[in-house]
């Protein structure tokens, strides 16, 4: 038993173990948790929540400086890799150090997390006809992911895209190739910066594209070019010096023969050489057919059209199919061909005639090639396609003058 004091009069009473306790709980329950304080307090309000304690994010861990091998281990494992998260699935890279080329694709997608390996599906099967085609097998090649985790629906950041850039170069610089291939966008824009395909033209470049096509048209209007005055059928004189002065005289010839230079050489290998192939094989196959006064449809108007759409492609920075390529400059230099083969048994020297247009023909395609190497510069991409829009304006202008004429 215990002896309190009342809180009437001090009288003293007696109060059980059991009793005094449950006070004291219900005191402690409320608050109360010490005899007195220096300041007023309320005891039924919430105690304070405290604060969350600040976490400071461990650093990330640093690529290992040392083999192949070390750096792989560490490229599967990192937590800190980009796209790596609970879930995420490890794809490995494949292949020997030093090997004859290195394939780096983009992060693993569906099909490569099926197969287990860095490029899967129909993409794999592709790879392995292009390697055959240039003389490797696929165990000549190091094919690795530019991040190796499988990540459904994820998407590499700016800052990731970064991180992925410098470890992609200290991957190439520890495996060694004697090739590097870069499979899809993001490894263009983590190792080279820009993007695999460029995009539309700014506004700024499109309103220089703009102003040069307006100061084509009013130089056609001005200096009004003839279109086909190097295909005019009042006959041909001379031989060899004749035929390859022939294409010079025409301007239509000449910035059709120029076009398909430079369009070949904006979509590069192998439409680069394909293409100035392909327009003469077609050209003598329309002579041919103007020989024999084959019937088709307007010449005149199908080269000036020739001129317009190769201007087009260009401007326009089309990246047609190889045979969608080559189907549309072949039925051009049909047209180019038939114009031409009208007028070739007039000549003094057919063969001599024949053999100097076509030189003159390919050197128009080769210096078309030279040109398109501009876009290798900076900038160089923003001056083609507004040389294709100049091109272009003067193919609507040949045409505005063959319906009128």
């Amino acid at each position: 038993m215990l002896e309190t004091l009342g809180h009437m009069g001090g009288e003293r009473v007696a109060t059980s173990e059991a009793v005094a306790a449950s006070a004291l709980r219900w005191w402690l329950e409320s608050g109360v948790d010490v005899i007195a304080q220096e300041k007023p307090r309320n005891w039924l309000e919430a105690a304070p929540t405290a604060p969350a304690p600040t976490t400071v994010p461990a650093p990330a861990e640093p690529a290992p400086a040392g083999d192949l091998f070390s750096f792989r281990t560490w490229l599967s494992s990192a937590a800190d890799a980009p796209l790596a998260a609970k879930g995420a699935r490890p794809i490995l890279p494949q292949g020997a150090e030093a090997a004859e080329v290195m394939l780096l694709a983009e992060p693993p997608g569906r099909e490569e997390a099926a197969a287990g390996q860095p490029i899967g599906g129909e993409a794999w099967e592709l790879t392995r006809r292009m390697l055959a085609a240039i003389g490797f097998s696929p165990d000549d090649a190091y094919v690795a992911n530019l991040t190796c985790f499988y990540s459904p629906g994820a998407k590499l950041s700016a800052e990731q895209l970064s991180i992925c850039g410098d470890a992609a170069r200290r991957h190439v610089a520890l495996a060694r190739p004697k090739r590097l291939l870069l499979f899809g966008d993001a490894p263009a824009r983590a190792l080279l910066g820009r993007p695999l395909i460029e995009g539309p033209a700014s506004a700024a470049d499109t309103m220089l594209i703009v102003r040069a096509m307006g100061i084509a048209a009013l130089l056609a209007l001005l200096l009004d070019p003839t279109p086909a005055q190097s295909h005019d059928g009042t006959g041909l004189a001379g031989g060899f010096v004749a035929g390859f002065q022939h294409p010079l005289l025409g301007l239509d010839h000449m910035l059709a023969m120029v076009s398909v230079g430079v369009w070949g050489a904006f979509l590069g290998r192998p439409l680069v050489i394909a293409l100035p192939v392909v327009f003469p094989m077609a050209m003598a196959l329309g002579a041919a057919a103007g020989m024999l006064e084959v019937p088709v449809p307007p010449v005149e108007l199908g080269v000036a059209t020739s001129v317009l759409m190769l201007g087009l492609m260009i401007l326009l920075a089309v990246r047609a199919s190889v045979p969608l390529a080559c189907a549309l400059v072949g039925v051009f230099a049909l047209f180019h061909g038939y114009a031409h083969g009208t007028e070739l048994p007039s000549a003094a020297d057919p063969v001599g005639y024949t053999t100097g247009f076509i030189l003159c023909t390919g050197l128009l395609h080769v210096a078309g090639i030279a040109i398109g190497m501009l876009k290798r510069v900076p900038a160089g991409t923003t001056a083609l396609r507004t040389a294709g829009g100049v091109i272009s304006a003067f193919g609507a202008w040949f045409i505005v003058r063959t319906l009128a004429s």
